[in-house]
């Protein structure tokens, strides 16, 4: 397992644009730790299309932007993990719309199909 989550100089980038530096580097720290004792790991553009996603929900948590609606039910075939996983993230960032977890659910169910 390890210890840092992967990095490039686009992931770095995103960091180094976000206001909340620590709080992200934390935040992805924790996924990228769950991901791979779960031997799902997400990588390359995977990991970097994950960590821009989990920035801009850090930014939304700082600004205390909201999500427009949408129609949840989109989200009924994500498995329950998946969205569990979700919402822990999602209450650790803090100040997020509810409906933040079921779009971030979508990385980690992605992450369980084999590449």
């Amino acid at each position: 397992m390890s210890n840092e989550f992967e990095t490039s100089p686009e992931v770095l980038e995103i960091i180094d644009k976000c206001s909340n530096k620590d709080k992200l580097r934390h935040t992805l720290t924790f996924i990228y730790k769950r991901l791979d004792t779960e031997g799902t790991p997400l990588r390359g553009h995977m990991w970097q299309s994950l960590c821009n996603h989990v920035a801009a929900m850090v930014e939304r948590s700082v600004s205390g932007e909201k999500l427009e609606g949408f129609d949840e039910n989109m989200f009924d075939e994500i498995g329950i993990e998946s969205k569990s996983f979700a919402r822990d993230v999602t209450a650790s960032i803090g100040n997020l719309a509810n409906n933040e977890s079921l779009l971030l659910s979508v990385h980690f169910e992605r992450a369980k199909i084999p590449s």
